[in-house]
């Protein structure tokens, strides 16, 4: 058998290229900004998706260079806290490390 019949077992429908099911990236963004959400994370919900409905996932390299090719292309930026917010949370930091003495 040869490989371009091996190829067109395994890729039925193509030139023996695999086709990748590109992810949401737009939710992938927006899932970003909440807290305790990584890439990685993201990308094995992605697999998951992908392994359900038989298709075939990026590696996780492709998966975050994809991504940042997206965000570089949209000026897809993060929400950062405003300066009263962070204010606040030093303060609650400086309490909880440094009480006040009796």
């Amino acid at each position: 058998m040869s490989d371009r019949e091996i190829a067109a077992l395994l890729f039925p429908g193509g030139e023996g290229v695999p086709s990748y099911k590109s992810p949401d990236y737009e939710y992938v963004h927006r899932e970003l900004m909440k807290p305790g959400t990584t890439q990685q994370l993201l990308w094995m919900e992605y697999c998951d998706q992908c392994r359900d409905a038989g298709e075939i996932p990026y590696q996780l390299t492709a998966f975050k260079r994809r991504y940042r090719e997206y965000a570089t292309q949209t000026k897809a930026t993060m929400a950062l806290p405003s300066p009263q917010t962070l204010r606040g949370a030093r303060v609650a930091l400086q309490q909880l490390l440094y009480p006040p003495r009796k």
